[in-house]
């Protein structure tokens, strides 16, 4: 093992050779410092089927083949490489199931009267998730949005 190469908190969907990190471990791979990257999973590596094969093939063009440690996964070989796209495949869809589903539960709960995410200033959110006015606060904003109105400036 050469090294760890982990863009921790940068999103799969960003190309390989857009990250810190990625982009080291090509330069390396372009170095001849190995000649096979081991990933965990196929969908560490990225969440779209362009992001993970354009990743295979920048690391194939440095000299270096791909495997997975939990996939039949071994582009040095016919198989590993048809087993490659097809896992690829898969990676981008589970991410494009996801991201429905996330957004048919987001609209799910707005119809319900749900509000999701921060509270505005001038509202507080009760047990079920519902906005309610805080007479206090909102009077706060009456007066700003007056005074901006009628032109006043900080």
């Amino acid at each position: 093992m050469v090294d760890t190469y982990a863009d921790d908190g940068v999103s799969g969907t960003i190309p390989l050779h857009e990250r810190p990190e990625g982009r080291r471990l090509l330069e390396d791979a372009k170095a001849g410092k190995f000649d096979t990257v081991l990933v965990y999973k196929l969908d560490r590596l990225g969440r779209s089927l362009l992001v993970i094969v354009d990743a295979h093939d920048r690391l194939a063009q440095a000299g270096a083949s791909l495997r997975s440690a939990t996939e039949p996964v071994d582009t040095s070989t016919a198989s590993g490489r048809l087993i490659f796209q097809m896992l690829a495949s898969f990676a981008e869809y589970e991410r494009e199931t996801i991201r429905e589903r996330t957004r048919a539960g987001l609209h799910r709960a707005y119809r319900g009267g749900r509000h999701m995410g921060a509270v505005p200033y001038g509202y507080r959110a009760d047990e079920h998730g519902r906005l309610e006015i805080v007479p206090e606060e909102a009077e706060v904003v009456r007066e700003v949005v007056s005074n901006a109105a009628g032109g006043a400036t900080l």
